[in-house]
């Protein structure tokens, strides 16, 4: 057993990772950043690795998370994955060009279900992604 293992963890390593929002991935990326910062002996050979929440907003992941909330209670939970071949792959981009129009026109909310149309778009053109891209896991 390493001295790492051996030492007791501290209390302010724990984080409540429980992600229903836009505000509680932002809530997240900040107490994160605090918990890195006043931990003190936490060690970890990660400088030279890239930091995700720098990469992408961190409303992106929340956002993508609610889309796909939202289609597995409109669909049924993981119906994405039954996609398959060209004629699915048309649908995403159909759906995915039909929410950029609505965008393009000025209209941001999709009423249907009070969504951004453009977050609508990221996550069809996800699905057209996967699609092309290898298996669906």
């Amino acid at each position: 057993m390493s001295k790492r293992d051996q030492e007791p963890k501290k209390d302010n390593m724990k984080l409540d990772i429980n992600i229903k929002s836009v505000e509680d991935v932002v809530d997240f990326a900040k107490k994160f950043r605090e918990a890195k910062k006043s931990s003190g002996t936490f060690a970890k050979n990660d400088k030279e690795k890239i930091n995700v929440f720098e990469l992408f907003p961190a409303r992106l992941f929340a956002s993508l998370r609610q889309g796909m909330q939202i289609g597995a209670e409109k669909y049924g939970k993981d119906n994405w994955k039954q996609a398959k071949g060209v004629e699915d792959q048309n649908r995403y981009i159909n759906a995915c060009t039909r929410h950029l129009l609505s965008f393009h026109n000025g209209v941001l909310i999709d009423e249907e279900d009070g969504q951004p149309h453009l977050d609508k778009a990221i996550l069809n053109l996800l699905m057209v992604w996967n699609l092309t891209n290898g298996t669906v896991e």
